[in-house]
């Protein structure tokens, strides 16, 4: 290398030569960037973002009279954060978008190493399936499509069926680990029926080796993890941070939904508010019944209160000082979803608490 010669300083303080020297070697100096890779405390891009479902909606039904659900073969508006504005993603790790299928559609079946899960935020009669079973979809349902499972979405009934979609994307995109296959339909797994309620509600799973094993539970619905809310709340479940804050898990293992995301739902009793929480999670918010008031922290240190009410979707950033409010008159019901499960198994996720 033949020593640049002096001149005088770039933006970074090092001589305009040597920096030019070290870009057409591919190289730079850590030390002018040591504090942006390496910060004191989580810099989330994603900011504090709510779509309210009734905005969504209409162009979302508007997007049905433009494309086909079999012509898109996913019919779906991608909620994109402020903060991460043409990358296709709600944070930087969790792809978000709401889907539509109106009723006798159906789209195709297709199969990814993406992990997904489906909230329904409205259904009369659409399904999913995974792996030829076949799951009916009801409002606020919660439905699985682990990794690498063939599935396909149809419509039944009579009124268009809305769903929010949650995929590790951007998790997989990093990893470079994105592969997906297509097939038609009679190329399609054989249908049958969705076992795994039955097994699991018994305390019983497929022994080890048999095809069945690797589906797990599927199906998460509403009628069933409502109440447990109410029981948790009678049983003295409510917690200052939370109000009542229950985990969706996997009965075969006992830990998250999925390997990389996590599931959750949560009371906030009428009329009070939670304690502020930060945690290391990225989440999305899907308001069920109620309203309510997400406070929280910007990056910058300022706050901003969404106003949030049913099917309405909000982030929360990572490390956001968050607290929750239920208006008076009727309990806040959410749904959230996060990246809590990669965090946990990376040795990552961490929390403090007002």
């Amino acid at each position: 290398m033949t020593a640049p010669t002096a001149s005088g300083p770039t933006a970074s303080g090092l001589p305009e030569s040597y920096a030019a020297e070290l870009d057409r070697l591919d190289m730079a100096p850590l030390w002018t960037v040591l504090a942006d890779l390496v910060p004191e405390h989580p810099r989330p891009k994603a900011v504090p973002h709510l779509w309210p479902y009734a905005t969504a909606r209409e162009v979302l039904l508007e997007s049905g009279r433009l494309i086909s659900a079999e012509k898109a073969e996913r019919r779906v508006l991608v909620l994109e954060n402020p903060g991460h504005r043409g990358e296709h993603r709600a944070t930087a790790s969790i792809y978000a978008g709401l889907q539509l299928i109106l009723p006798g559609e159906r789209a195709p079946e297709h199969r990814h190493t993406q992990s997904a899960l489906r909230f329904v935020i409205e259904s009369d009669g659409a399904y999913t399936t995974v792996e030829g079973a076949r799951v009916d979809m009801a409002p606020f349902d919660l439905v699985l499509t682990p990794r690498w499972r063939w599935h396909a979405h149809g419509h039944d009934g009579r009124q268009p069926g809305v769903w929010l979609d949650g995929l590790d994307i951007p998790m997989i995109s990093l990893f470079q680990g994105g592969f997906a296959e297509r097939i038609g339909d009679n190329e399609a797994p054989a249908r049958r029926p969705d076992v795994s309620p039955a097994m699991h509600a018994a305390g019983l799973r497929p022994a080890a080796g048999t095809a069945a094993a690797a589906h797990g539970l599927l199906h998460y619905p509403f009628a069933s993890w409502r109440p447990a809310l109410d029981a948790a709340r009678a049983a003295g479940g409510v917690e200052p941070h939370d109000g009542v804050r229950l985990e969706f898990t996997d009965p075969a293992t006992g830990g998250p939904v999925l390997p990389t995301l996590s599931a959750f739902a949560q009371l906030v009793p009428a009329g009070t508010a939670t304690r502020a929480v930060r945690r290391t999670e990225s989440a999305i918010v899907v308001g069920v019944e109620g309203r309510g008031t997400l406070e929280m922290s910007r990056a910058d240190g300022s706050r901003v209160a969404l106003a949030i009410g049913p099917r309405d979707v909000a982030v929360i950033p990572s490390w956001s000082d968050l607290s929750i409010t239920a208006e008076a008159g009727e309990d806040l019901v959410l749904f959230s979803l996060s990246d809590r499960a990669a965090q946990s198994a990376l040795g990552l996720y961490r929390e403090e608490r007002a």
